[in-house]
């Protein structure tokens, strides 16, 4: 006999009583054997039963129960928070996408097939909300998944952290072609945005940003080797002991930035005072998948069975952006600046 029953403190009473009730009746007319009532009684949460009920739903296509099929749109009407997951659909509350995305983040991370990626869900403020998948490429550490009105974008932190940027611009794994840098190319049919700046941080290990600068992309160029050579004359990016010393570097760069006023604005008011600043070349790389194609992909899943073709797709994304920027086949050797 299963049953569901809002009150966990009644459920277990009720369910012994009609158990008892039907082993009378059973017993009336046995003739061999006696039905028994179970000592214990099997209570599941919520979340447990819409998951029994959507893979029972899904063992048989065309042939659901209308029984099972009513509870759970029963369910999902009033009590959408025990729905452990629903394919995506424009509409949605956002408890639902929280929970479409976190299923989401983390097939996409078992698709690596290495233990060490995971997903791990964070909420910096009301606007900035985000899964963070580890992934080490050497150029970047990680990429983020966030949803919004327009659908799923996936950012590629590319120079984010100390010695990417040296990845990027020595590695010989590092295609020397960098002209994906201007963001006007498509990865698998969706355009690649990408943004280049400066980033400051202060510490060694705390990382925290203190100012950031966009660069003029037509000013870098495309080439591995121009823009690494731009960098070597400056002797810019890497650690500051002294803020004054770097401020006296900056104005060499001007012709690289894209507001070079801003040096001698915010950058003045936001780093000045601060030692041990760190400075990084970022490329701040991002492919926006409409809402419309992410429905319709997930018209084809079944995530009872953990065939998730939105995680299919986006893992193609994301290796079709590490084709354009690695070489192919090639093992990865670093080399020093």
């Amino acid at each position: 006999l299963i049953e569901a029953k809002l009150n966990f403190n009644r459920a277990e009473g009720q369910v012994k009583g009609q158990a008892e009730k039907i082993k009378d009746l059973l017993n009336e007319g046995a003739t061999e054997g006696k039905a028994e009532v179970l000592n214990a009684v099997v209570s599941l949460k919520w979340k447990e039963i819409t998951v029994i009920m959507q893979q029972i739903n899904d063992m048989m296509p065309g042939l659901e129960s209308l029984i099972i099929k009513h509870y759970l749109e029963h369910i999902e009407n009033r009590f959408s928070r025990y729905i452990p997951a629903k394919k995506f659909k424009r509409g949605m509350t956002e408890n639902m996408i929280k929970e479409r995305m976190k299923v989401l983040a983390s097939n996409v991370a078992k698709k690596f097939c290495d233990q060490s990626v995971e997903a791990k869900w964070e909420e910096h403020d009301e606007d900035w909300k985000h899964w963070r998948i580890t992934k080490n490429f050497g150029y970047a550490e990680s990429f983020l998944m966030y949803s919004g009105r327009n659908g799923i974008t996936i950012a590629l932190l590319i120079g984010y952290l100390k010695r990417q940027d040296t990845y990027l611009l020595y590695n010989n794994n590092i295609c020397e072609d960098m002209s994906w840098t201007f963001g006007e190319e498509k990865i698998n049919g969706y355009v690649m945005s990408v943004e280049p700046v400066l980033l400051f941080k202060e510490g060694i290990r705390k990382f925290e940003t203190l100012w950031q600068c966009p660069l003029d992309k037509n000013a870098l160029g495309t080439a591995r080797n121009e823009i690494r050579k731009k960098f070597q004359d400056f002797d810019l990016v890497r650690r500051w002991s002294d803020s004054c010393e770097l401020k006296k570097r900056l104005p060499k760069i001007k012709g690289l930035l894209k507001n070079p006023d801003e040096l001698d604005t915010s950058f003045a008011k936001d780093i000045a005072g601060h030692n041990n600043v760190n400075v990084t070349l970022e490329y701040w790389t991002e492919i926006v998948v409409p809402a419309e194609d992410i429905e319709d992909w997930d018209n084809d899943s079944n995530l009872n069975k953990a065939d998730d073709k939105v995680a299919d797709r986006i893992f193609a994304i994301i290796n079709g952006i590490r084709e354009r920027i690695e070489k192919p086949n090639e093992q990865s050797v670093t080399s020093e600046a």
